[in-house]
């Protein structure tokens, strides 16, 4: 049976900044040298763990995720392909809060496989391309539903940071990342809506 995890970005972004992303071409995975540092246990050919896989190899992946997300012709398009991962309508997310101060969207159940969390990532990096300077924002790979509570892996968490800046977060900062969208989830398993992201799904007019 499938367990896939939940992805949900979260970005401090104006409403003309983000039409400029949305309609923008969808980055590269291979913009970025970092991703044996994902987190996550991963493995490659002959069973090695993706932080002590070949150059040869952690390219040849990569190479597929750039594949992955050539096809999507802009980021709105492949922010639509996340989500469409959603088991049900009440879900997923693309909004902007109630202030219009930021933008939030992903898919509680979204996928368990690393080429579709490496295209996850590659498109919220591309994002930190228009935001401001100082703003930080944040990309979450969580278990929100498949263990008991005390048992929530968070497999991976970005920081996002103006200029294009973004970095994976250390271990011991996961805990904290996955928190940043809490709340949000427990009103999608609650069926409410959500006073904070409504309508949830807003990503054609925005």
């Amino acid at each position: 049976m499938s367990e896939p995890y939940s992805a949900f970005l979260k970005l401090p972004i104006s409403r003309e900044n983000l039409a400029r992303w949305l309609t923008a071409p969808v980055p590269a995975a291979s913009r970025w040298s970092d991703w044996r540092s994902i987190g996550g246990q991963w493995y490659l050919s002959e069973g090695k763990d993706l932080a002590a896989s070949s150059d040869q190899d952690l390219g040849k992946l990569i190479s597929e995720c750039d594949a992955m997300l050539a096809r999507h012709p802009d980021n709105r398009a492949a922010l639509g392909a996340i989500l469409k991962s959603a088991e049900a309508e009440n879900i997923k997310v693309a909004a902007y809060d109630r202030t219009g101060t930021h933008v939030v969207a992903g898919s509680l159940t979204y996928s368990e496989n690393l080429y579709d969390l490496i295209v996850f990532f590659a498109v919220a990096r591309g994002a930190a391309d228009f935001i401001e300077a100082d703003a930080r924002g944040l990309a979450v790979v969580h278990d929100y539903l498949w263990s008991a509570e005390d048992e929530r892996e968070t497999v991976a968490a970005l920081e996002l940071a103006g200029n294009g800046g973004s970095v994976f977060l250390a271990p011991e900062a996961l805990g904290h990342a996955a928190g940043a969208f809490e709340a949000m989830v427990d009103a999608m398993l609650d069926g409410k809506d959500d006073p904070e992201f409504h309508p949830r799904d807003q990503l054609d007019h925005l």
